[in-house]
């Protein structure tokens, strides 16, 4: 049974990061001694690649828009804010108010506003609506009820009978 250790241990030593028997054992081994300097020298040239080479072009270009959108976010947000605040305080001021006068005015517009809303079919003479029948009838035929434009032209109580 060996009592070398496996890669995940010689890695905590490589980057310092290991118990003191691990250590001991990388320095007195000559085989783990040699791993380790090959894992040292690996290490190194990842770190040469990944932290000190200069960044591919697209990634330099991805890199300077992001800083110039996040330098643009924030005076926006800003200006945002102060528009809103500005708003919230000003713009109650700014709204009108009914008067004595106005009043007439504003119960004739809300009741026609609630009549829209709010209309019966007898109320307002509404017709009934189509038949889910007529629907497929008329989908089956290739066009709408009641649309000339398809040849089938019918009157309204045509529909409501079938």
């Amino acid at each position: 049974m060996s009592t070398c250790p496996d890669e995940s241990t010689l890695l905590a030593v490589a980057i310092g990061d290991s118990d003191a028997a691990a250590l001991a054992h990388s320095a007195h081994c000559r085989h783990c001694a040699a791993r380790l300097a090959q894992l040292k020298t690996d290490l190194g040239a990842l770190r040469g690649v990944l932290v000190d080479a200069p960044l591919p072009p697209s990634v330099r270009r991805a890199a300077r828009r992001t800083e110039w959108l996040s330098g643009l976010l924030t005076p926006l947000a800003a200006v945002g804010l102060a528009t809103a605040l500005a708003l919230a305080v000003v713009w109650p001021r700014l709204a009108p108010h009914a008067t004595p006068e106005t009043q007439p005015q504003l119960a004739s517009l809300t009741a026609d506003v609630t009549a829209a809303l709010f209309a019966s079919r007898e109320g307002v003479g509404l017709a009934e609506p189509l038949s889910d029948h007529a629907y497929v009838v008329a989908a089956l035929n290739g066009g709408w009820p009641c649309d000339s434009r398809y040849g089938n032209a019918c009157s309204y109580d045509d529909l409501l009978d079938q």
